[in-house]
């Protein structure tokens, strides 16, 4: 995972961008994520979003690009993209109720 006294470099290109929306993500529970890898079939990779941050410029990752001070990778984009999602299932939930 990511140093947090480095600077970040954040992964901004369309390729990452179009990958974290074909990643399979899972919420674990906990701020904890797993997301599929795009390359390696059978690899996860562990998205943790610090207590209550929901920006995911300061999520971190178990990826190669985080373990070089990278932000946003695909795998945290995925992680961010299934936390949308179960905000809108829990808001569609609470006004059907």
């Amino acid at each position: 995972m990511q140093t947090q006294n480095s600077s970040v470099r954040l992964a901004t290109s369309a390729a990452v961008v179009a990958k974290g929306r074909a990643l399979a993500a899972r919420y674990e529970g906990r701020g904890r994520f797993t997301v599929a890898s795009g390359s390696t079939v059978g690899l996860v990779y562990s998205v943790a979003a610090p207590a209550g941050e929901r920006n995911p410029e300061h999520w971190l990752c178990d990826c190669r690009w985080s373990e070089y001070n990278g932000a946003m990778c695909a795998h945290v984009r995925a992680a961010a993209r299934e936390l949308a999602r179960l905000d809108r299932s829990e808001a569609r939930q609470a006004v059907t109720a």
